[in-house]
């Protein structure tokens, strides 16, 4: 028998913690999402979410320059 995988995406971050994470302003979060340097995390409504996999790719984009 093979051992089931349990992993689940990460949680989506809010622009918010997004800005706060990347230490840039909530503006800035929406112009990336609108240039796509990140990516929103499809949900339903005028809710906007950041995929964390995007935010944690610029971090280590930022890291690596």
């Amino acid at each position: 028998m093979g051992t089931a995988n349990n992993q689940t995406a990460p949680a989506p971050l809010t622009v918010a913690a997004a800005a706060h994470k990347l230490g840039v302003t909530t503006a800035t979060i929406y112009r990336w999402l609108e240039d796509g340097a990140l990516t929103r995390f499809p949900v339903e409504g005028d809710t906007v979410l950041v995929d964390r996999a995007s935010v944690e790719a610029v971090l280590a984009q930022k890291a690596a320059s």
